[in-house]
């Protein structure tokens, strides 16, 4: 099982892997709010509308609609707004390997030792 934890100060998190889980991980993504998403105008904005939002019926079947339609609104929202990470990290990795594989080959290069600080 492969765990996020959120972020905190820095855009650098950890990433928990458990290879002994002592319960069946649920099937399907789960959305969950980003810490980092409360500095953004559009979050407030999606969270306000769908709990103002008039949902009849009972107090609980209500409360249920409005978090299920409030989770895809930001989904939505964060797709728009980032993108798809898994893409992005997949493509980063690719881009660290040959980086890598180029200091490798040349370990004194100047260039290739600022490879943060430009587009290779």
């Amino acid at each position: 099982m492969l765990t996020n934890v959120p972020f905190t100060c820095s855009d650098h998190v950890y990433v928990l892997l458990n290879t002994e889980p002592t319960h069946i991980p649920r099937k399907g993504m789960t959305t969950k709010y980003q810490h980092s998403w409360v500095q953004y105008q559009d979050t407030h904005f999606v969270v306000k509308q769908n709990w103002k939002a008039h949902i009849p019926n009972t107090s609980m079947y209500r409360v249920a609609q409005k978090l299920k339609k409030m989770k895809l609104d930001l989904k939505t929202w964060s797709k728009h707004t980032f993108g798809n990470f898994k893409h992005k990290l997949e493509r980063n990795g690719e881009k660290s390997l040959e980086v890598e594989q180029k200091l490798i080959l040349q370990p004194h290069s100047t260039r290739l030792n600022n490879w943060h600080y430009i587009d290779l």
